[in-house]
C-alpha cells in the first residue's frame, strides 16, 4: 500500500498506452534497495567461519544427520558440541552444489534486500506522504546493513528480526494484525542462526513497553486494550514454545549461553565484543550497528509532526 501510492498517476497526465508516466519518485524509491544490491554484489567472500558452516553443511547432507560432537577443531575434537545452525548450513550447501560461490552471494544479497523491505516500509509508514524522506531514513538503514554483509548465518536474523519488527509496529498502531505469524517463524528462526533470543526479546519488550503504557495512562486511544495485550502476551508465550522446534529442544538455550559466556567468544568473534568506541573505526562500527533503529525513530518524529 505504501509503494502503491507512489505509483498513482492523476488523469491530467496523458499516458502511453498502459504505461505510467514516470516519475523522479520512481528512482527515489529506488535507491535503498540498488545500494544494498551494489555493495552486497561487490563483496568479497571473507575468511571467516563461512566455510566452517559451508562443511557442516555437507556432511549433515552427506551423513543424514546433525553431528552432535565437534568434528573439526584439534583441542576439543569429540567433544560434546551443538550444531544450532544447522539449517542455515545446509541451505548454504545446497546453494554451492546448484551454483557454486556466485549463487550463495546472490542468496546473501536477496536475504539482505529482504532484511531491507520491512525496515523501509516502516520508514515510508512514519514519512506519513513525504516518500523522499523515507528513503532517507531507509538508505540509512542500508548502509548500516551492508557493513555486515558477510555469507553467514546471521543473514537470516537480520530477515527475521526486521520482519518482527514489522509485525509487532503495526499491531502497536493498529495497522495490521499478523501476530499469528510470530510462532512459525519463531520456528524457522531457532534453527538457522542463534538469534532468535532476540525476537523473544523484542516481543517481550513489545509487551512490556504497551503494557507500562496501559498502566500510566490508562485506555485512552493510544493504548492497548487489556484484550489487546493478553493476545499479545499468548502470542508470546506461543512464540517462546516454537523455541523448542529444533534437535536439541531446550538444551539449545543452555548452548546459546554458553556461546555467550565463552572467553573465546568473547575475545575472537566480533558480534559478541563490546564495541571499542576510544577508537574511531569501533565507533562507526558501533553507529552502523544502530542507526537503523535510530533513523527510523527520527523519521517517525518527523512524519507525525
Amino acid at each position: 500500500m505504501i509503494f502503491a501510492r507512489f505509483f498513482l498517476v492523476t488523469q491530467a497526465k496523458p499516458r502511453i498506452g498502459w504505461m505510467p508516466r514516470l516519475r523522479i519518485e520512481y528512482l527515489w524509491l529506488g535507491l535503498p534497495l540498488v545500494l544494498v544490491v551494489w555493495i552486497s554484489f561487490g563483496h568479497p567472500l571473507q575468511l571467516l567461519d563461512f566455510w566452517w558452516h559451508l562443511k557442516a553443511g555437507e556432511i549433515i547432507v552427506t551423513s543424514g544427520s546433525i553431528p552432535r560432537t565437534d568434528l573439526f577443531s584439534f583441542t576439543a575434537a569429540g567433544k560434546p558440541f551443538v550444531l544450532q545452525s544447522w539449517l542455515a548450513e545446509v541451505l548454504f550447501y545446497g546453494g554451492y552444489r546448484l551454483g557454486g560461490l556466485p549463487l550463495l552471494v546472490a542468496l546473501s544479497t536477496a536475504l539482505l534486500v529482504a532484511a531491507l523491505v520491512p525496515v523501509y516500509l516502516l520508514c515510508q509508514e512514519a514519512a506519513a506522504g513525504r516518500p523522499r524522506r523515507g528513503v532517507l531514513a531507509a538508505t540509512l538503514a542500508a548502509w548500516s546493513l551492508v557493513s555486515v554483509c558477510n555469507v553467514r548465518p546471521q543473514v537470516f536474523s537480520f530477515v527475521l528480526f526486521a520482519v518482527f519488527y514489522w509485525v509487532l509496529t503495526g499491531y502497536r498502531y493498529r495497522q495490521r494484525d499478523c501476530l499469528w505469524t510470530l510462532p512459525p517463524l519463531m520456528a524457522l528462526w531457532v534453527n538457522l542462526h542463534g538469534a532468535f533470543v532476540l525476537g523473544l526479546g523484542l516481543t517481550g519488550l513489545f509487551l512490556g513497553c504497551e503494557a507500562a503504557r496501559r498502566l500510566v495512562y490508562g485506555p485512552q486511544p493510544g493504548t492497548l486494550s487489556l484484550r489487546e495485550l493478553g493476545k499479545l502476551g499468548l502470542i508470546l508465550v506461543l512464540t517462546t514454545l516454537a523455541t523448542l522446534v529444533n534437535p536439541e529442544t531446550c538444551r539449545l538455550y543452555t548452548s546459546v549461553w554458553a556461546v555467550l559466556q565463552n572467553p573465546g567468544s568473547q575475545s575472537s568473534v566480533v558480534e559478541w565484543q563490546a564495541p571499542p568506541i576510544k577508537r574511531w573505526k569501533g565507533c562507526s562500527s558501533s553507529m552502523a550497528r544502530f542507526s537503523s533503529p535510530c533513523w527510523y525513530c527520527c523519521i517517525a518524529g518527523i512524519g507525525q509532526n
